[in-house]
C-alpha cells in the first residue's frame, strides 16, 4: 500500500506542483540538477535580493519580505550545498538591510502585502503599524539568526550577539510558544548544535512537547502535528516523538487525497477566491513533497 501511496504521490507532484517544487522532486528522487533547483528557486527574488513574488503561496505580492526570503532558505537547505550560491548571499544583504534597529527584530511582512492577495493572517495593520506576527518574535527572527550565524556576512558582529543572546533568553524564560515560532527556534538550534553551542536543546524539546498535538482526532485541524516537528528519524527530536511520529504517519497514508495528492488544512476564509485556489494547488504540491520525503525515507 504504502508504494502505491508514494507513486501517486509523484505522479501528484509531476503533474501539479510549481517548477520549484517539480525541479527539488526530481533532485530529491530522480537524481535530478541542483543548478535546476536553483534557477527556478532564484525567480522568486527582486532587485532588492529579497524574496516575493508568491513564492509563499499566501502571500501573493510581489515584493520582498523576510518570511519569503526565510522560505528560500530552506529550499536551499535541502539541497545539501556547504557554500551559497552568489545570489543568495546578496539575500544575507536584504536581511542585514531589513533588520527593524527600534524593534528588536525582522518583521515578518510589510505594508505591501495588503496591495495584493493574501490570507488574512497576512494582513498589515496600517492604523496601529503592526502585524499579528510582530507578537511572535522569533517567527522569523530566530530563524534569521541562524542564517547568519552560518553564513559569511557583513551583519555587524556585537549586534549579532546581541540579538542571539535576546533570543536566547526568549526562549528560555518560555513557558510555551506557538507553533511557527518554534519551528523557526529549532532550525536556529540546528546551526547552534552544529557549532557546539546545545544551550537551547532541552528547552527546545520541552516546547515542542507542550506544543505538539498527539491526539489523533484532532489532526485534520490545523493543528502542530508530530510530522511537523520531525524532519526524519535523524532528528535530533525524533526519540521525543518516536510512537506518535509512525502513528503520525500512518494516518497520513489514510488522508491521501484520490488525486495523490495532500492539500492544505486551511483556507482564506472565503477571501480572494480565485486567488486561494491558485495558492491551494501550490500549497498541495508543496505539502505533498514534503510528505513524500517523510513517507520515502
Amino acid at each position: 500500500m504504502k508504494s502505491q501511496v508514494i507513486n501517486k504521490a509523484k505522479e501528484f507532484i509531476k503533474s501539479n506542483a510549481r517548477e520549484l517544487d517539480k525541479t527539488l522532486y526530481e533532485y530529491l528522487f530522480e537524481r535530478g540538477s541542483r543548478d535546476r533547483v536553483l534557477n527556478e528557486l532564484k525567480n522568486y527574488q527582486n532587485a532588492d535580493f529579497g524574496f516575493g513574488n508568491a513564492l509563499e503561496p499566501d502571500m501573493r505580492t510581489n515584493n520582498s519580505s523576510a518570511i519569503a526570503t526565510t522560505l528560500a532558505f530552506q529550499y536551499f537547505e535541502r539541497l545539501n550545498i556547504d557554500k551559497l550560491p552568489d545570489f543568495l548571499n546578496d539575500s544575507l544583504n536584504y536581511f542585514i538591510n531589513t533588520f527593524d534597529e527600534e524593534r528588536n527584530m525582522w518583521r515578518a511582512i510589510t505594508l505591501a502585502a495588503n496591495k495584493s492577495a493574501h490570507a488574512p493572517w497576512w494582513n498589515f495593520d496600517l492604523e496601529n503599524d503592526k502585524t499579528g506576527f510582530d507578537l511572535t518574535w522569533g517567527n522569523p527572527s530566530a530563524e534569521i539568526i541562524g542564517y547568519l550565524l552560518k553564513y559569511k556576512n557583513n551583519f555587524d558582529k556585537v549586534n549579532l550577539e546581541r540579538i542571539l543572546g535576546f533570543a536566547k533568553d526568549r526562549l528560555l524564560n518560555s513557558q510555551d510558544m506557538e507553533y511557527h515560532e518554534l519551528l523557526c527556534y529549532k532550525r536556529l538550534n540546528k546551526v547552534l548544535v552544529e557549532s557546539g553551542d546545545k544551550s537551547l536543546s532541552k528547552k527546545l524539546g520541552e516546547l515542542i512537547l507542550k506544543s505538539v498535538d498527539l491526539d489523533s482526532s484532532n489532526w485534520d485541524n490545523y493543528v502542530p502535528m508530530p510530522i511537523n516537528f520531525i524532519d526524519s528519524e535523524n532528528d535530533q527530536y525524533y526519540e521525543l516523538l518516536n510512537d506518535s511520529y509512525k502513528e503520525n504517519l500512518e494516518w497520513l497514508v489514510l488522508k491521501q487525497e484520490n488525486d495523490g495528492g495532500w492539500y492544505p488544512s486551511w483556507s482564506w476564509y472565503g477571501d480572494y477566491d480565485s486567488e486561494w485556489e491558485a495558492a491551494k494547488i501550490e500549497w498541495a504540491g508543496y505539502i505533498t513533497l514534503n510528505n513524500l520525503v517523510k513517507l520515502g525515507e
